[in-house]
């Protein structure tokens, strides 16, 4: 058995709660994307994010746990580099069904990556 953002699982089963995407961010525009895909009825709970900026300047990224909602997170990345975060306990989603998203500035910098992964909890 496994122990995951509060659950416990069979290792087997594990593989199925984890989930993984990556997102990118151009820097002209103002670009917002969703960093996690909602799903029906379900929280994503961050477990770690990592943020990769190809640009020349420091970039901060908000993160918001509903579309267009209130910002939960700012990662500053720094120039040319990439920066993880990873959280003790999983990062909760205040609302279930919804997508986390990223927005950064139209600052006209380089592409900035995220890789996030969360773990899945049924509401």
């Amino acid at each position: 058995m496994k122990t995951v953002g509060g659950q416990t699982f069979p290792e087997e089963v594990l593989r199925d709660y984890i989930l993984q995407q990556e997102l990118e961010l151009a820097g002209s525009g103002g670009t917002a994307g969703d960093m996690l895909t909602a799903l029906t009825d379900q929280y994503q709970d961050l477990l770690m994010v990592t943020g990769y900026n190809s640009s020349d300047v420091a970039v901060t990224v908000s993160l918001r746990d509903v579309s267009a909602g209130t910002v939960r997170l700012q990662l500053t990345i720094p120039a040319s580099s990439a920066k993880v975060w990873r959280f003790n306990t999983p990062f909760k989603q205040t609302s279930h069904g919804g997508a986390w998203t990223a927005t950064r500035p139209n600052d006209g910098a380089g592409t900035v990556s995220l890789y996030s992964q969360a773990v899945r909890k049924p509401k």
